[in-house]
């Protein structure tokens, strides 16, 4: 039986070489993406898609049906403030409710390590914060 993951993230910097590491390593993809058509053009065609978002928990359940995996890549955009929605935040705390009902049983995340440097010689922001939490909440 093929082994069989799901991502959130697959069509950003990060994501396209971490699909096609997945591929080549055996393991039939789903993505959940926003834009349909990027996707389209920038992933491999064996990629199945679901177009939702990550705020939606319906559009989470059908992401994860079938799969025992979930492969994240999130990121604060750069135009973000602290009180805008942000899916390493709140996306990510509705996609651990559903993977918690759905007992998922394994997630990969990928983060800043920069986030490192936060508190170093009094600096402090609010991203490295919102990602030091998040690795916290998925641990």
């Amino acid at each position: 039986m093929p082994k069989k993951i799901a991502i959130i993230g697959a069509t950003g910097m990060l994501g396209k070489p971490v699909v096609e590491t997945f591929i080549k390593q055996g393991y039939v993809v789903t993505a959940l993406v926003r834009n349909l058509s990027l996707a389209k053009r920038t992933l491999p065609e064996s990629v199945r898609l679901i177009q939702g978002d990550i705020r939606h928990a319906k559009d989470i359940n059908l992401l994860l049906e079938e799969n025992d995996s979930l492969y994240l890549n999130l990121n604060v955009k750069q135009n973000e403030k602290p009180s805008d929605f942000h899916t390493e935040a709140q996306g990510l705390a509705t996609l651990l409710q559903v993977a918690k009902e759905r007992k998922l049983k394994r997630i990969g995340f990928i983060s800043s390590v920069v986030m490192n440097y936060q508190g170093m010689n009094g600096f402090h922001w609010w991203v490295f914060a919102l990602k030091q939490k998040a690795v916290q909440v998925i641990k």
